[in-house]
C-alpha cells in the first residue's frame, strides 16, 4: 500500500503592506522596525516568519492601485493596508497645492477632495520642511488651511473617499481571497489641528468598518505615558514601531495556523 506523504508546512507567510515610510523609516534600526518585531512574534506564535513586501502610495485615489499592483507581483496572503495621515491630510486642506504637466507649482481650491493633480511631497521632503519652518507663521497658515477646509467641506469629502478606498481594498482583498488588515492612521502630535483632524477620520472609520479587520493605532503616547514619536512630531520611534507590531499582532493572532 503506498502510504501517503504529509504536505511540508510552509516556513513563510506572504504578507503585502501598503503604507509611507513606515516600513523602511529611516533613523530606526532594522530590527526595530514594526513588521520586524511583528514577524518575530508569529514565529515565536506559529513557528513561520513572515515574508514582507511593501508598497507606497502617495494619494487617496490611488491606494486601490497601489494594492492591486502588490497583489499582482507579490501575491500575499495576509495585506495590511495603512491609513497614511499625509494624503488625508492634504486633501482636507481648502487649498491644494499641485503641479502643472509643465512642473509649475499652482493652487486652487478644493470642494471635492480630489487629490489627483496634488503635489507630492515624500516624508524625508516633509521632515525638511517641519524643520525649514520660520517661526509660527507658516504653521498659522497651514492651520488655516485646514480649519477652512472643515467650514467648506473639502474635510467631509476626504474622509468619504478614504472610506471609499477602504471598501475598494477590502473589495479586492476578499477577489483574490486575501485576508486583509486596515490599519488605522497614527496620531500628529506636531500639531493640534491635525490631531482633531486624524481624531476625527479615525471615529468614522473604527464604526464603518468595526471588526476584527480594523486595527485603531491612533495615540501619541503608550500605556506607560512613554512617547511615541520623534521630536518632529510626524515620524514614530521605536517605541511607536513596538506599538503598531502589538497592536497588528493582537489582531492577527486568532488568524494564525
Amino acid at each position: 500500500m503506498r502510504q501517503k506523504i504529509p504536505e511540508s508546512k510552509p516556513d513563510y507567510i506572504k504578507t503585502g503592506i501598503v503604507c509611507g515610510c513606515l516600513p523602511t523609516q529611516h533613523g530606526i534600526l532594522q530590527e526595530q522596525l514594526y513588521h520586524q518585531i511583528l514577524s518575530a512574534e508569529v514565529m515565536q506564535c506559529a513557528g513561520v516568519r513572515l515574508s514582507i513586501s511593501s508598497a507606497w502610495y502617495t494619494k487617496l485615489h490611488n491606494g486601490t492601485d497601489v494594492c492591486e499592483k502588490l497583489i499582482e507581483e507579490a501575491r500575499p496572503e495576509i495585506l495590511l493596508y495603512h491609513v497614511r495621515p499625509d494624503p488625508y491630510l492634504r486633501a482636507s486642506k481648502l487649498m491644494m497645492s499641485y503641479r502643472t504637466q509643465s512642473g509649475i507649482k499652482k493652487r486652487r481650491l478644493n470642494f471635492d477632495a480630489n487629490d489627483c493633480m496634488a503635489f507630492d511631497r515624500d516624508d524625508n521632503m516633509a521632515e525638511q520642511s517641519v524643520r525649514k519652518e520660520k517661526g509660527k507663521v507658516r504653521a498659522y497658515f497651514r492651520h488655516l488651511n485646514y480649519v477652512l477646509g472643515l467650514l467648506a467641506g473639502s474635510n467631509k469629502n476626504a474622509v468619504k473617499k478614504q472610506a471609499a478606498t477602504i471598501e475598494s481594498v477590502l473589495a479586492l482583498a476578499h477577489k483574490n481571497n486575501i485576508r486583509v488588515f486596515i490599519v488605522g492612521p497614527a496620531s500628529r502630535p506636531r500639531s493640534r489641528v491635525e490631531e482633531f483632524l486624524l481624531n476625527r477620520l479615525e471615529n468614522t472609520l473604527r464604526t464603518r468598518f468595526q471588526g476584527g479587520q480594523y486595527i485603531t493605532c491612533i495615540g501619541s503616547n503608550g500605556a506607560t505615558g512613554e512617547p511615541l514619536f520623534f521630536d518632529d512630531g510626524i515620524h514614530v520611534n521605536p517605541a511607536g514601531h513596538r506599538r503598531f507590531a502589538e497592536l497588528i499582532f493582537k489582531q492577527l493572532k486568532p488568524h494564525l495556523h
